[in-house]
């Protein structure tokens, strides 16, 4: 029941102090048509780093580097997008 400005600003917050301790999170793996394995990774962004143009490339930037790393980690080659805020 806060203005949203407030809404925003609280979420904005959460989302920097979540990224200190965390920059992603993955799911479950899942097979698909039997063949290869994929992975649901998830990056800690709030709803402000979707609509604030000046954050796409932020969000982009994050979500290459966590497919990197996990491939690198793990060889995964799949992956499903998921996040936080959904």
């Amino acid at each position: 029941y806060l203005p949203y400005q407030v809404e925003f600003l609280f979420c904005n917050m959460i989302g920097f102090f979540c990224r200190i301790f965390m920059s992603a999170y993955t799911c479950s793996r899942y097979m698909i048509n039997d063949q290869l394995i994929g992975r649901v990774i998830c990056i800690c962004r709030t709803p402000i780093d979707y609509i604030n143009p000046q954050r796409y490339s932020l969000v982009n930037k994050d979500i290459v580097k966590l497919i990197k790393s996990q491939y690198k980690t793990h060889g995964t080659k799949c992956f499903g997008l998921g996040n936080l805020n959904k």
